[in-house]
Parts: structure tokens; C-alpha cells; sequence
């Protein structure tokens, strides 16, 4: 009878462990299939990296930024006088390029920034 506790005993242990390891390899599939479709070339869906523009009729003015991994690049095209800047990310903030001055955010697909005092709004493209 001893042998009998001590052998359920150890088919309990063995079929918890195997039930735990089953998650364990369900999960690492799914991280392998989101690694391929990465691989594959299809967008990841929550990423900030990508080209963001604005444009105003009136004034003629245009921007765009583009996020490109810990860095971002942007110019600003007013009646043919064109600037250029760049700086660094920190998370979802865009910092100049010291990293000590934050010039904007990005929050969802809009990214918020200010030019001569006052807020633009610049959409991500698709």
C-alpha cells in the first residue's frame, strides 16, 4: 500500500510538470511565429518607427519626421525655406540632439511637436 501512495504520487508530479511544460512550449511557438512574421517583412503593429507629415494649405507648410530605432530626422518646408534637425528617442519621446531637450512626443499614430510657439500635430503614414 505504501508503494501504491508513493506511485500516484508520482504520476500527479509527472502530469503537473508535463502540463506546465505544454504552456511553456505553446508560448514559445507563438513568440517564434510573431519572430517570423517579422522576419517576413510584415509591420509590427504597435511600433512608433515610421514617417510622420503635416501639412497646412494655407501657409504652404509641410513636415515630416521619420523614426528610425533610438533616433529621428525631420524637415520642415516653408515656402521653399527648408530645415532640417535629428536627434534621439527615449521610449516614445523625441528628445534634440543633446538628449537633454524633449521636443515632442508620439502618442498612437500622431505625433505632437511644437514649431513657433505653437503645437503641430503630424500623422503617421501607413
Amino acid at each position: 500500500m505504501k508503494n501504491h501512495g508513493f506511485v500516484v504520487s508520482l504520476i500527479l508530479s509527472i502530469s503537473l510538470f508535463l502540463h506546465g511544460c505544454d504552456g511553456k512550449i505553446q508560448a514559445d511557438e507563438t513568440q517564434k511565429s510573431s519572430s517570423d512574421e517579422k522576419l517576413a517583412g510584415y509591420p509590427e503593429e504597435n511600433t512608433i518607427e515610421g514617417v510622420y507629415t503635416y501639412e497646412d494649405s494655407f501657409s504652404g507648410m509641410t513636415a515630416s519626421i521619420n523614426i528610425y530605432g533610438d533616433s529621428w530626422s525631420g524637415t520642415v518646408n516653408l515656402s521653399g525655406d527648408i530645415e532640417f534637425s535629428n536627434g534621439t528617442m527615449k521610449g516614445k519621446d523625441l528628445y534634440e540632439e543633446s538628449g537633454f531637450v524633449r521636443v515632442g512626443y508620439v502618442s498612437g499614430k500622431s505625433l505632437y511637436t511644437s514649431l513657433g510657439g505653437r503645437t503641430l500635430t503630424l500623422k503617421k503614414e501607413n
